[in-house]
């Protein structure tokens, strides 16, 4: 498409005002000739001195805005050099370091560059979207090893956490997922128990039959995957918290995904589950109920970067709502002059009304129910949302009533297989 559009001349004109091409330039030349020159140590330290995902502005966003397929092909070519660079250190013919000395060096390089994070949002149903990122980013071996979700998307983090690659195709393709997951209450019941309309039993049943008995240490164990569950005290004045294998290790995986799908109304607030080294479980933080994490904190990118020395945020984001908040790299990062008095309206509009939240939110925290339906105001306002551009969106031709676009459980294997063609195209 770029060489039919005649957007491929663009690739090879390295000149640009986003980015430092004579500097990316020079640093290229280097890196070949100490390579091709056998200048092992230089070539080490060369690579870890410029060791940055951001180095000569190569990440800006419009970069990568241009075409439909790649960047400058100066970057291109750099990135493919630092990359046969540390594939050179790492093999046999490289003799400068002993085996020790490079994975020493590979660990420093590896918590200097950082890495990327993939959060799953909430989201109800809609959720088995998160399913078709997974299996797209599995089949092209691009999975990151850092996951966060919250409500639905906990669900799809903790899938993920407790599987192995195998394990997780065949689960992905349909195969071996418990479907049973939401029952209503009889009006009886409600009345009685005020607790929720909907089964937590029928929930918690079908989490442990997808999930297991692991805890967040064990799971890691497995996978090797770091995943981070958001999850919220009932009490209204308390923050969100995240739980993972380093905050709460001991803590049962199904337990805190139950916690994070406690929708406030639908399902009652829980008590979270761990379990001792001998097996025995336990009550976690005895005197606190949790509920679901997404209302107050969808993406806790902060929390996590700081755990996982993260430097890219991926979000799965399926939730209709936010649609109006979203913007594309174009319009971000426009400054034309055209441009400012959208983004000023945009500014000061975001910014007065979290102004108001917030002094409603601090004069009327005595009725839990209006400060939560706030506080999920305020989140929403307040996340930032980004979306890339992507060459193709696939949707539904038929025409059908906007409740009927949800997926279905029970329909899990064609959904999955519809939403994995939406994520490769």
């Amino acid at each position: 498409l770029d060489q039919v559009t005649g957007l491929e001349a663009w690739k090879y004109d390295n000149t640009s005002p986003y980015y430092g091409y004579e500097f990316l330039a020079q640093r290229l030349t280097r890196l070949k000739r100490f390579q091709h020159t056998n200048q092992q140590q230089d070539l080490a330290q060369y690579l870890r001195e410029g060791l940055s995902f951001d180095l000569a502005n190569i990440s800006y966003p419009l970069l990568y805005a241009h075409t439909f397929v790649g960047t400058k092909k100066l970057i291109e070519d750099y990135i493919q050099a630092v990359c046969d660079g540390f594939a050179y250190i790492a093999s046999d013919a490289f003799t400068a370091f002993d085996l020790q000395q490079k994975i020493e060096y590979f660990n420093a390089a590896i918590q200097a560059y950082g890495q990327p994070v993939l959060m799953f949002s909430g989201g109800a149903t809609l959720g088995l979207f998160h399913s078709g990122v997974c299996k797209a980013l599995l089949e092209q071996d691009l999975m990151p090893k850092v996951f966060s979700g919250s409500s639905a998307g906990a669900l799809m983090a903790g899938m993920v956490a407790t599987r192995t690659n195998v394990e997780l195709l065949e689960l992905l393709n349909g195969d071996g997922f418990y479907e049973h997951a939401f029952k209503f209450r009889s009006i009886t019941k409600i009345i009685r128990d005020r607790s929720g309309i909907a089964d937590i039993q029928v929930l918690k049943n079908f989490l442990r039959e997808n999930l297991g008995e692991y805890t967040f240490a064990e799971a890691f164990a497995k996978s090797g995957r770091h995943v981070s569950v958001v999850v919220a005290p009932y009490q209204a004045a308390y923050r969100p918290r995240i739980m993972n294998e380093i905050m709460s290790p001991d803590l049962l995986l199904w337990s805190a995904t139950l916690a994070s799908c406690a929708v406030p109304y639908l399902f009652p607030p829980v008590k979270l589950t761990s379990k001792r080294c001998d097996g025995v479980y336990t009550p976690y933080m005895a005197n606190t109920r949790w509920v679901d994490g997404s209302v107050r904190s969808d993406f806790p990118q902060e929390k996590m970067a700081r755990l996982y020395n993260i430097n890219y945020s991926i979000a799965s984001q399926v939730n209709p709502h936010i649609v109006p908040f979203m913007q594309n790299d174009i319009v971000r990062y426009r400054r034309d002059l055209l441009s400012w008095p959208t983004r000023l309206i945009r500014h000061q509009t975001k910014n007065i009304t979290l102004d108001v939240l917030d002094l409603a939110r601090h004069h009327l925290h005595q009725i839990p129910f209006v400060q939560r339906i706030i506080d999920h105001g305020y989140g929403i306002v307040g996340q930032r949302y980004y979306v890339q551009n992507y060459l193709n969106y696939c949707n539904e031709k038929e025409s059908k009533p906007f409740g009927r676009k949800f997926p279905e459980l029970k329909h899990m294997r064609e959904s999955v297989r519809r939403l994995n063609i939406v994520c490769k195209y």
